[in-house]
């Protein structure tokens, strides 16, 4: 069914897909919420009693979310129309993957196979025998460390190319599984520039080992590159031959790891959580549990979410509000120190204080909105936990 830019598609008995055609973006409705969505579309198939089942602050909840996801109304160019401001991920670029790029990814799915982990593997066990039998190569490039400015550049240039190489291996997998890739691009994200994927089509997935695919193979190419560069240095140090660049790479790569596998922002480590735990939308339903926890303690011990899953998703909701603000702060650090050098004084002062307003109205959204869902919708959300 297609409905002005929606390409609906029914799954079982209980769901339904809805592709954003403008932006390749998957959302997943329940049967209420998607029968809300007929009536306020205008259309005459609608099952009114569906509709009946949802309060009027739950309808406001729900059309507010359709409007962000661009379901309810098109411009004249027949775009939709751009989300509000949220400054902690503000689109800069974005495209579709088409004609040449296209079939690149299609000749890159043949990477996407149980060889590539195996490779993994291999490469593990070489890396590990390194630390164990050659630590002298290592402990030189520790006591030796000493970035130049050429060195710094050389190592954004590789940063650079191994995000684009992160990127293009979620496409390829979510290619290879879903036969969709959603918009590719470039966002600030907390500040940071980032690349990104957009990989919604994964909820087209039902089994757990090819969500886990989509949302790790961009880990794979850090833990490839990674290790092969520690491998390098290390062989090119038994011939006498430094390359500390080699070494610089590995150790940039083992933190881009552990970025990217952070749990409380959307980065892969919440796809991959998401997918161990088989829960559609973990981050929000944490949130409002965790609410749930502050505001109605009475109906948190009553709600139908019991034992180690309650524990877990009430801490993991907690947590998640709680680094909202870390990470705004860890970026204006990272502001700090990029400009710290160049910009003095007042000027200085007068960048701190923009930074400060834009965290603090963010941040005052952030929580405005889920606590605006707590209190108009949380039955609804826990129900379907």
């Amino acid at each position: 069914m297609i409905i002005d830019n929606l390409d609906i598609k029914k799954y079982d008995d209980d769901f339904y897909m809805i592709n954003n055609m403008s932006t390749n973006k998957y959302i997943k409705l329940g049967i209420k919420e998607f029968n809300y969505l007929l009536l306020i579309k205008g259309e005459k198939t609608y099952d009114i009693n569906q509709c009946n089942h949802l309060s009027k602050e739950q309808k406001e909840i729900l059309l507010s979310k359709f409007e962000d996801w661009g379901f309810t109304y098109v411009e004249r160019n027949n775009k939709f129309q751009k989300k509000r401001m949220d400054f902690s991920n503000v689109n800069i670029i974005s495209f579709e993957p088409s004609g040449r790029l296209y079939k690149i990814l299609n000749q890159m799915k043949r990477i996407v196979s149980p060889i590539t982990l195996i490779f993994i593997l291999g490469q593990s066990i070489i890396c590990g025998w390194i630390f164990v039998y050659k630590p002298n190569g290592i402990i030189y490039a520790i006591s030796n460390i000493e970035l130049s400015v050429s060195t710094t550049l050389i190592l954004y240039v590789m940063n650079v190319i191994t995000g684009i190489l992160h990127e293009l291996a979620h496409a390829t997998a979510c290619l290879k599984y879903t036969s969709k890739v959603g918009k590719m691009g470039i966002k600030l994200f907390y500040l940071y520039p980032s690349l990104y994927t957009y990989v919604s089509s994964t909820y087209l997935v039902r089994e757990r080992r090819k969500q886990l695919v989509i949302a790790s193979s961009g880990l794979c190419v850090n833990v490839i590159l990674g290790m092969s560069s520690l491998i390098g240095y290390i062989v090119a140090f038994e011939l006498e031959i430094n390359i500390m660049i080699l070494f610089y790479y590995f150790v940039l790569s083992i933190g881009s790891i552990l970025y990217n596998l952070l749990p409380f922002i959307k980065l892969d480590g919440y796809w991959i959580l998401k997918a161990f735990c088989r829960i559609d939308n973990l981050y929000d339903k944490s949130i409002i549990l965790f609410l749930q926890l502050i505001y109605d303690f009475k109906g948190f011990c009553k709600n139908n979410i019991v034992g180690k899953k309650k524990f877990f998703m009430t801490f993991y909701g907690g947590v998640n509000l709680l680094f909202h603000l870390i990470f705004w702060s860890y970026s204006i650090r990272y502001v700090y120190l990029i400009f710290n050098d160049y910009v003095m004084g007042y000027l200085m002062i007068i960048v701190f204080l923009i930074l400060g307003i834009i965290v603090m109205i963010n941040s005052v959204k952030f929580l405005r909105k889920y606590n605006n869902i707590y209190k108009k919708d949380s039955k609804r959300i826990l129900s379907s936990i």
